[in-house]
């Protein structure tokens, strides 16, 4: 019999089990693949190492300037044990126009200036703004909402609580052409900015701009691995290739779950890193799911899907043309995109040079180079079984393409290894609906604040919380980490007073 028993070992899991555990509790966590990590994980092919989707952490930071991540990882006894490198800014490049935004506020305020004169003051009050969005949502981890005391606390919250990204930008008369250069990050989150709320992108925004970007020194499966380590020192328990194939109910209480191999573990609390789709469509006896379990699942819109290309290439960053680590290469700047436009036709991109933030990201003389497009066709209508490989590949080879048009370098010429993973790569890894990791698309109610005020309701068994990137706290690796330790504070609430002592003393 365990305390509490995890669905998941990808990053959202990971921290619920280790939280957990510190906190003395006896805590089985299962994964159906052969390692941990989810997709924060790395794969080898010839002499590279590629990762395979963390380009950084956005709320990160230093001791001496830290983020709700650092906070986290710090509670977690992890800051002294993980080495990062920062990035410094980010280009945006088209065939014509090349923009360099760099982190900082003072330098990104001179650089917006100096592309959009005028543009600054406003800005400036946009960046306003979104500390104290951020702080909103660093007070509701720990606090419950109190419209009284937010509306004190936070006195432009009831200005822009409600606004989307787009309405915000036009609320603080930002210039369109800023506009457009801003909302070219919408590509992080898979929701253009007409449907994305301002409280979500403009607390990401002001922490990337204020902190920058962190990179692991040894990718993000070495966070992962130091997770579970340190879950198992304490006395947790991971099972790999363990899928679980029902949960068992008794009397409409979790009473554990069953795995395919037959093995039976129980548990009266559980956390599920999944989709709800996967938990109350496949897991769930029949008999016991409910309407309300099958609304949440289909009213919702499946995030964006992606591909994703990765190149070894033997000739250094430099020597291609390469000098920065982060490309964003929109297809035009669109402040009206809606995500029924973001068909396989358009091609929206973003890549990342590791060399140029990790000097030892691949051996001497070499690039590491990874490139992806998201898109909103469902997987089934871009591949079949009998096109799927000549499809991957068209589609890599014209992203490849794009971004050497774009940037006019060379690229093709340099490449020794590739590897394209696309939806059903990701489908058959994680299982997540129509492959995408993005969780669900962030659009009106659900919308970042809505999931995070509103997150109990989605919970239709009792004892049970979800995290990861279909969390109420939305997709990216700060928010997968996040949202398990989210769940395993309320988990400690369930269990008793231990939660909220715990919850005190951090």
């Amino acid at each position: 019999m365990y305390d509490v028993i995890v669905i998941g070992a990808g990053n959202g899991g990971l921290v619920s089990a280790l939280t957990l555990q510190r906190q003395g509790k006896k805590v089985l966590l299962l994964e159906k693949n052969a390692e941990v990590g989810g997709v924060a994980t790395s794969f080898v092919r010839g002499r590279f190492e590629f990762e395979a989707s963390l380009y950084g952490f956005f709320d990160y930071g230093v001791k001496e300037q830290h983020g709700a991540l650092y906070d986290l990882f710090e509670k977690l006894h992890l800051t002294d044990k993980i080495d990062f490198e920062s990035t410094k800014e980010v280009q945006i490049v088209t065939s014509n126009e090349k923009y360099r935004l760099p982190f900082g506020i003072p330098n990104f305020l001179r650089q917006m200036e100096e592309y959009v004169p005028g543009s600054s003051s406003s800005i400036e009050r946009f960046l306003e703004w979104g500390k104290e969005a951020s702080s909103v949502l660093s007070y509701l981890m720990d606090s419950p909402f109190e419209e009284a005391i937010i509306l004190e606390k936070f006195p432009h919250f009831a200005i822009f609580a409600s606004l989307s990204t787009l309405e915000g930008f036009e609320k603080l008369e930002i210039p369109k052409k800023a506009q457009e250069l801003l909302s070219t990050f919408w590509i992080y989150f898979g929701s253009p900015i007409k449907m994305l709320s301002f409280v979500h992108f403009a607390s990401f925004f002001y922490s990337y701009i204020c902190n920058g970007g962190f990179i692991p020194k040894e990718r993000s499966h070495a966070i992962s691995l130091l997770l579970a380590e340190e879950f198992e020192a304490l006395g947790g328990t991971i099972r790999c290739l363990s899928k679980v194939q029902e949960i068992l109910l008794q009397e409409q209480e979790i009473s554990g779950v069953l795995c395919e191999d037959g093995e039976l573990f129980y548990s009266k609390h559980l956390i599920a890193n999944m989709s709800p789709n996967q938990f109350y469509g496949s897991l769930l006896p029949m008999e016991s799911r409910t309407k309300r379990m099958n609304q949440i699942c289909n009213a919702r819109t499946i995030g964006p899907r992606s591909l994703v290309v990765y190149l070894g290439l033997n000739k250094s960053a430099t020597d291609l043309g390469l000098h920065h680590y982060c490309y964003f290469f929109p297809d035009c700047f669109d402040l009206n995109l809606n995500y029924k436009d973001l068909s396989f036709c358009r091609k929206d991109g973003v890549a990342y040079v590791l060399n140029q933030v990790n000097s030892n990201g691949s051996v001497s003389n070499t690039t590491i180079l990874c490139l992806e497009m998201i898109f909103f066709d469902s997987s089934s209508n871009v591949f079949s079984e009998s096109n799927y490989f000549e499809k991957k590949n068209e589609m890599a080879r014209e992203l490849i393409e794009i971004f050497e048009n774009t940037l006019h370098v060379d690229i093709q010429s340099s490449i020794e290894e590739i590897e394209i993973a696309t939806p059903v790569t990701f489908a058959y890894y994680t299982g997540h609906p129509d492959g995408t990791h993005f969780g669900y698309m962030a659009r009106g109610y659900d919308n970042l604040m809505a999931r995070f005020l509103h997150e109990t309701e989605e919970n239709y068994l009792k004892n049970m919380h979800f995290c990861g990137s279909f969390g109420s706290l939305l997709s990216s690796y700060h928010s997968s980490y996040l949202s398990g330790y989210r769940a395993a504070i309320n988990t400690l609430k369930d269990i008793g007073t231990e939660g909220e002592i715990y919850e005190r003393e951090c």
